[in-house]
């Protein structure tokens, strides 16, 4: 299917909509995107209503994004997510990494 993202800076969070699949085919181009819109360390908030799927390396792209602004102590937060999509987050206990809210 894809992925659409829409990146939003403002003041104290950088805001991603995600439409679709974060997977190998997509993971990298989020990434390098989120990377380049943290002009400086901000929280994160992924906005997941239209995320239908994620796969390991659409992890460990958001891993990537949390190691990156975790040094200037700012967090990821995910809310809205789809219960499959969520299960995913409980089953590698990332969960416990990253702030998921409803």
């Amino acid at each position: 299917m894809g992925l659409n993202y829409n990146i939003s800076n403002n003041t104290d969070n950088l805001v991603i909509d995600l439409n679709g699949d974060l997977d190998a085919y997509t993971s990298d181009d989020l990434k390098t995107e989120v990377i380049k819109s943290l002009d400086t360390p901000k929280d994160i908030i992924f906005d997941a209503t239209g995320l239908d799927f994620i796969d390991s390396t659409g992890l460990g792209s958001l891993i990537s994004i949390y190691n990156k602004i975790k040094e200037e102590e700012k967090n990821i937060t995910i809310k809205n997510i789809k219960s499959n999509v969520k299960k995913i987050f409980e089953i590698t206990e990332l969960d416990k990494v990253f702030n998921i809210v409803e």
